[in-house]
């Protein structure tokens, strides 16, 4: 009988380390779950400097994107990184050009200053 106390203490301090062990695998996966980001992560940095707003961010490619809103201009610029060395300007656009373009492909004429209802 002595053997049988001997098997079942054993088994007990067995299936205690087991069930430990299994929490701990438990606890560092939802740990690592935690941590794990979204696939489709974006990021942006964006500062105000009187007149002018400038945008960085991920276009996804590895590539990185400057963007520069110059409300006193009325005018969007892009740039790229090239070659992690320099920047190249990709496009600018004329925003009032492109808001008066959309004002007359809608029909809706000049900004009156009041809010619609």
């Amino acid at each position: 009988m002595t053997t049988n106390h001997q098997t079942d203490e054993a088994g007990s301090r067995g299936s205690g380390a087991l069930l430990a062990c299994a929490m701990l695998i438990v606890a560092m996966i939802i740990v690592q779950a935690g941590r794990m980001a979204p696939v489709n992560e974006a990021w942006a940095d964006v500062s105000q400097v009187a007149g002018l707003s400038i945008l960085t961010a991920s276009s996804g490619d590895n590539e990185d994107v400057l963007c520069i809103l110059d409300t006193r201009a009325e005018k969007l610029l892009v740039y790229s990184v090239v070659n992690r060395n320099s920047v190249e300007l990709q496009q600018a656009v004329d925003l009032g050009a492109v808001f008066t373009e959309a004002r007359a492909a809608t029909g809706v004429g000049a900004p009156t200053g009041r809010p619609r209802r």
